[in-house]
């Protein structure tokens, strides 16, 4: 046999090999994705929590911690009533025969406040991932249409624009970056 001719068998081989690697490769895959649509298909329950979403919500209502409450809605249980009880007058969202507009909101805050993703949502909450979907945009919704109520945006004559910090006043660098800010949400000017 001549040197070429085992190098050429060699790299015939190698081919061959890394062309079953790959199809190999490509096989397992597919037969994973066939498992996950499997046990999709299958309802294998994923979320299994000993609390529904629902129960959490409740709980947490009723917690007589007030730091347990501020820590998951961001804000005080009075606060969270009153935007439900306005949520409700409003006929915004009701409450449905597995949520109710508490569990709504409170699954929309949580989203919101932490930053938390669909599947994160699933977990905590014990819900598909279209049901999180669709409860948080009926959320937003109603908030956007009860935003109209109750926010007011910036303008010269809402606003009173002598609360400009001195520091700001007196750095003309600075000044004329915010020489037309209207205001402040949580300290920055805008």
């Amino acid at each position: 046999m001549s040197p070429h001719s085992e190098e050429d068998e060699i790299n015939n081989v190698l081919q061959v090999a890394v062309i079953a690697i790959r199809g190999l490769s490509a096989l397992s895959t597919f037969e994973n994705e066939i498992n996950k649509l499997d046990q999709y298909k299958s309802h294998i329950p994923r979320h299994n929590s000993a609390l529904s979403g629902q129960q959490y919500t409740a709980e947490l209502l009723s917690s007589p911690s007030g730091i347990r409450i501020l820590e998951c809605l961001h804000m005080s249980l009075d606060v969270f009533t009153a935007i439900c009880t306005q949520i409700r007058a409003k006929d915004l969202l009701q409450d449905t025969q597995y949520t109710t507009v508490e569990h709504q909101l409170h699954m929309c805050l949580f989203i919101a406040t932490v930053g938390a993703s669909n599947r994160g949502a699933q977990e905590r909450f014990q819900h598909s991932p279209e049901t999180v979907s669709r409860i948080f945009k009926q959320v937003l919704n109603a908030i956007n249409i009860l935003a109209v109520e109750y926010m007011q945006i910036p303008s010269p004559k809402t606003t009173n624009l002598a609360l400009v910090s001195p520091e700001i006043l007196e750095n003309p660098k600075v000044f004329q970056y915010f020489r037309n800010c209207l205001g402040a949400i949580d300290g920055s000017l805008i």
